[in-house]
């Protein structure tokens, strides 16, 4: 464990490293969504997600 834990927000680099976490199993065994996601998928749900965010900080 870490006591130097630092949030931010998601980037485009990190997709893949999310991309290898929503396919292990063991991670998504306690996630409540689908354990697989396409890396297409998670392209498209994060650039929705930062128009969303873009768009409503007008």
């Amino acid at each position: 464990m870490t006591n130097n834990l630092k949030l931010r927000t998601l980037e485009k680099d990190d997709l893949t490293f999310l991309h290898k976490l929503f396919n292990s199993p063991d991670i998504m065994s306690y996630w409540f969504s689908e354990s697989y996601m396409s890396m297409e998928h998670l392209k498209e749900s994060f650039d929705k997600v930062k128009l969303q965010s873009v768009g409503g900080a007008h």
